[in-house]
């Protein structure tokens, strides 16, 4: 069984909320599969360095704010960065929503190992008044992962389903708009034929 370990930030000043219903929504699609949990009282590095230290072939996602650089704790502490533990992901599947993290981030990852990564470049965008659409597009890709899909066809998916939103008049305006804007930010990087079937 391949082991997920999921860093969440449910206790973010802004996001948590939004962080947290990622994560229920994650736990009732994945009953048959092996979840490791950090939530915020525990997310650091060192924790972080601990769980996967000793796991290879692996699943992280991250649900949390982010930098360019890094991934963060309640918008300010690093717990992943470019210089602190990057070489901890050898051979991973790699998923997080956190801004930006797709432009260096997730490309120093792959640098140092990881098999593949999927995130955003530009801002991720949450509108909470209308949160459903947002916690389905942000999971999609680590269900499609589950499935035995490849990366390549994970993005291509996951652009659909956040299409399916976007060109759907019955959803709000500004749901459709901030989706948009999430689907535009979308990369992958790594091996595009990485699938699940690599990490059994």
């Amino acid at each position: 069984m391949v082991q997920t370990i999921i860093a969440v930030d449910n206790q973010d000043e802004d996001l948590g909320y939004f962080f947290a219903e990622c994560l229920r929504h994650i736990e009732c699609f994945s009953d048959n599969n092996s979840l490791d949990i950090i939530k915020s009282n525990a997310l650091n590095d060192l924790i972080i360095s601990l769980k996967i230290s000793n796991t290879t072939n692996f699943i992280f996602l991250a649900f949390s704010h982010g930098t360019n650089k890094a991934l963060l704790k309640n918008g300010i502490t690093p717990y992943i960065s470019t210089t602190l533990n990057t070489d901890k992901f050898k051979e991973s599947f790699f998923y997080s929503c956190a801004c930006h993290t797709g432009k260096e981030l997730g490309k120093t990852l792959i640098d140092k190992g990881c098999a593949s990564f999927i995130g955003y470049n530009k801002e991720f965008s949450v509108w909470l008044y209308d949160i459903k659409p947002f916690i389905k597009c942000a999971t999609y890709g680590y269900k499609l992962f589950l499935e035995g899909h490849q990366i390549e066809d994970i993005k291509n998916n996951m652009i659909e389903k956040y299409n399916e939103y976007i060109f759907n008049d019955e959803i709000l305006y500004f749901t459709r708009a901030n989706l948009r804007e999430n689907r535009n930010a979308l990369v992958a990087h790594g091996n595009m034929k990485h699938s699940i079937k690599d990490l059994e």
